[in-house]
């Protein structure tokens, strides 16, 4: 299930709520509710154990997979696309709530992203865990100091995107008001080679050019046929795959069902 938490939601009301966390804990792909970007008066923070998380946040597009931890400035827009098998972490914190607001990393202004080695995220793991115990029991002071603690790991020459060319590309791809390229198209777009467009998103996401293009064609077309006053084939040139087949073998390939069944069963449970 996708987590129930007001961070989710930018919409929520967090007023009086000067901090909170919850487990993430999904199953699968789930795709967010479609709830426009909004900006929070709390920081927030993402971090994965496992799977990842597609977030949007200040305009830009954060892959955040096993070891990552993303800190989000207050005030600033934010989204999620979607949840994959994501394990982890989610909250908020207002800075006057910390017992040491000088934090360097909460003076950055833009969204800051750090990939602990797997030592050191058994350690971050283990301290929101306890952070975790510690607010539930409402014991405010000791779930302070734990979040103290991680900020103080955070390095801001680390936590800036850690390649400008991937992230403009995730940009580019989840942008649904754009039509979809090839690989070849993108890069022409960015001055860049193919090839360098995908030594560049592989090194940053361990996924390929290709492989992003097709999760969000997944994306858009699950959105789609969620609309009954569409049809499969104009979903499908939507998607930019006009040939409905091929469009119904690549949807059950990346689904394990075909689009008409997909909407079936989705309008079943609404």
């Amino acid at each position: 299930m996708i987590p129930s938490s007001p961070y989710h939601n930018p919409h929520a009301s967090l007023d009086g709520m000067p901090f909170f966390v919850r487990k993430m804990n999904t199953v699968g792909y789930l795709q967010a509710p479609q709830i426009p970007a909004a900006a929070l008066p709390l920081y927030g923070f993402i971090f994965i154990s496992s799977g990842e998380v597609l977030v949007d946040a200040g305009g830009r597009q954060y892959l955040v997979d096993e070891g990552k931890f993303l800190l989000i400035p207050a005030n600033t827009p934010f989204s999620i696309r979607y949840y994959h098998d994501s394990v982890g972490y989610t909250g908020g914190f207002s800075g006057k709530w910390l017992k040491d607001a000088s934090h360097p990393v909460l003076y950055v202004g833009k969204p800051l992203m750090q990939h602990f080695i797997r030592e050191d995220a058994a350690f971050v793991q283990e301290v929101f865990r306890r952070v975790l115990e510690d607010f539930t029991k409402g014991e405010g002071q000791m779930a302070a100091s734990g979040m103290d603690m991680l900020l103080s790991m955070l390095r801001i020459d680390e936590g800036v995107e850690g390649s400008e060319i991937s992230g403009r590309f995730l940009d580019m791809v989840f942008d649904h008001s754009r039509k979809f390229l090839p690989v070849t198209g993108y890069a022409e777009e960015l001055g860049i080679s193919p090839s360098s467009l995908n030594r560049a998103v592989r090194r940053y996401s361990n996924r390929s050019a290709v492989e992003w293009i097709s999760i969000s064609r997944m994306s858009l077309a699950r959105q789609l046929l969620r609309r009954e006053d569409m049809s499969i084939i104009d979903v499908a040139a939507a998607v930019g795959l006009d040939d409905q087949s091929y469009f119904s073998r690549f949807f059950r390939k990346n689904e394990g069902m075909t689009p008409m069944q997909y909407r079936t069963k989705v309008l079943e449970k609404s």
